[in-house]
């Protein structure tokens, strides 16, 4: 009989739990947070690394009755012939721009402007025609200075871009070249030079993350083109003066990839 009543009790302790919690009101979840918007202007600035191997050319060609030797003209010109010279260093600079959000696509567009020391020079030494002879060119390309004017198509996941970009680059290009014969007899000396306002192209990409307070922090990557500079000059010898005229060109590029930081409004 204990057991009865026991068993009786039990289950109607059970069944005023259940009702009593039945009758709790359920706690709502809360709401989800709301995605960050990208519309807007922003403005920021970057710092980073680039590398480049922009390829340049010399060459040389015969004068009647005057003037190099086929024998030197064959290995001047190939010694000329078109190689990389290699640069890579630092970059930093400002950006800003306006970007434009629909649904989770985003479409906007940037400027920036790029302190850019991409210099170096390559030097090429061969034996000349004569005994004890040298055949020296050093070749030399320098861009100070980047700006960019880009369009940007991204794609939106809250807080995250991930965009593509490519438009128009600008920078001033200069290069020299020199070629020299030490211990030659009798000795040739010529040298040119060239600077010009390039207009090219660039395109690259990147993904940005926007942090509380509309800072928004990335990492991108463009590849510059900026074409072709040439120029020409006249070799001096050290025995009949003006002789055979050299041609040289660059053409230049370089890859950038640069960390981002930038105040959304």
């Amino acid at each position: 009989m204990r057991r009865i009543v026991v068993s009786i009790f039990a289950a109607s302790l059970l069944f005023a739990s259940q009702a009593f919690a039945a009758d709790m009101p359920v706690k709502a979840p809360p709401p989800p947070t709301a995605a960050p918007g990208w519309t807007g202007w922003y403005l920021g600035g970057n710092a980073g690394g680039f590398w480049g191997a922009s390829r340049t050319t010399s060459a040389t060609t015969p004068i009647p009755g005057a003037g190099f030797t086929i024998a030197a003209l064959a290995i001047i010109n190939a010694q000329g012939a078109p190689a990389n010279i290699d640069t890579s260093g630092f970059t930093g600079g400002v950006q800003g721009g306006y970007n434009y959000q629909v649904g989770q696509w985003l479409v906007g567009l940037e400027a920036d402007f790029e302190a850019f020391h991409n210099k170096d020079t390559l030097t090429s030494a061969v034996p000349g025609v004569i005994a004890g002879s040298t055949f020296v060119l050093n070749s030399t390309v320098n861009a100070d200075w980047l700006l960019t004017v880009r369009p940007r198509l991204g794609w939106v996941a809250n807080n995250w871009l991930l965009y593509g970009t490519g438009g128009l680059a600008v920078s001033r290009v200069s290069a020299a070249w020199n070629f020299t014969n030490p211990g030659g007899v009798p000795t040739f000396t010529e040298s040119a030079s060239t600077a010009s306002t390039k207009t090219g192209w660039t395109a690259g990409g990147g993904v940005e993350t926007m942090l509380p307070g509309r800072w928004v922090v990335g990492v991108e990557y463009l590849y510059v083109k900026l074409g072709n500079i040439s120029t020409s000059a006249i070799t001096i010898s050290s025995v009949a003066g003006p002789i055979n005229p050299f041609s040289h060109s660059v053409d230049f590029s370089s890859n950038i990839v640069r960390l981002r930081l930038s105040k959304a409004f």
